[in-house]
């Protein structure tokens, strides 16, 4: 037993602290903590415009990429048919197909997995549920983190979100995602629960 008023260890037996000399019987008793329940459940923010900007890139790309291949696939077979075919036509319609039909596909997926994510936060843990395609689940005791990060990338910030990292010892990347560790992506209004995880974590060491 240690004296929660200088820190020194407590003989056994004996009725005050030798540090500082407080009864032993005026020293706080050990609180147990109920971790039951949650304290919070916090789930990432879908915000569909912020989807479609930042896949913005990848999908101007696929417009381009499909116009030429899909495009260059069905012409040769209309080609074959009628060889005085003009080819843009199927250009275009192979253009406009991936235009409509990527987005689409991107913003269903996001919102799947984003319904199916929780990030359950307690007093001594935080449980992680995510995913659609790839399901994750994981558990992690505050005791086990070494560092709390709060990034937000410029699309984030327009849309007042934030991605809160939590890395343990063990926590590597690749591709920019925590193999170790926690994400909590696109959370809504991040400083707040960046800061209650902080408080959380300090209190229970």
């Amino acid at each position: 037993m240690f004296c929660q008023n200088c820190g020194k260890e407590i003989e056994s037996g004996a009725n005050f602290c030798a540090g500082c000399g407080a009864a032993v019987s005026e020293q706080p008793k050990r609180v147990t903590i109920d971790d039951s329940r949650p304290v919070m459940v916090v789930k990432p923010s879908f915000q569909p415009m912020a989807v479609l900007v930042s896949y913005a890139p990848i999908w101007g790309f696929a417009v381009f990429w499909c116009s030429l291949f899909f495009g260059g696939i069905a012409n040769s077979f209309v080609k074959h048919a009628n060889p005085q075919a003009s080819p843009l036509p199927l250009f275009v319609f192979c253009g406009i197909a991936a235009l409509i039909g990527f987005p689409s596909l991107v913003l269903f997926a996001t919102q799947r997995a984003y319904a199916k994510s929780e990030y359950r936060i307690y007093r001594t843990r935080l449980e992680f549920f995510e995913g659609f395609w790839t399901v994750e689940e994981k558990t992690i005791e505050y005791k086990f983190i070494t560092e709390v990060n709060l990034t937000r990338n410029i699309i984030q910030r327009q849309f007042n979100l934030g991605t809160i990292v939590l890395s343990t010892t063990a926590t590597g990347s690749a591709a920019g995602v925590a193999k170790s560790g926690i994400s909590l992506r696109d959370i809504k209004t991040p400083e707040y629960f960046y800061s209650k995880i902080k408080e959380l974590i300090a209190a229970s060491r």
